[in-house]
């Protein structure tokens, strides 16, 4: 778990990155999400975004993938099973005049 800063233009100078960690204490930075975001919101749609996030793309980025890819996919698909199923009991339980979530 870390904070995430999402910003709206692409990030890739590192010295830039470093400096806007240290200004708003995020440890990564997100260039992806805000775009997704804006697009449900015109839309009036619910947004969750679910992912696996490197600052290392710039660099060992292939080396990373295969070195710790597998490991990402599973990580990301319990994460994102674990939600929906949050989610499914929370819609059922509000179904049911139960709002315990």
């Amino acid at each position: 778990v870390a904070s995430l800063l999402t910003t709206k233009t692409p990030l890739t100078d590192p010295v830039l990155r470093d400096e806007l960690r240290l200004e708003t204490k995020a440890d990564i930075v997100d260039m992806e999400a805000l775009y997704l975001f804006i697009s449900a919101n015109n839309l009036k749609l619910p947004f969750v975004s679910l992912k696996v996030v490197s600052d290392n793309a710039d660099n060992d980025a292939i080396l990373n993938i295969k070195q710790y890819g597998k490991q990402w996919s599973k990580v990301l698909g319990k994460v994102a099973f674990d939600f929906i199923n949050y989610y499914l009991d929370c819609r059922a339980s509000i179904n049911i005049g139960s709002s315990s979530c």
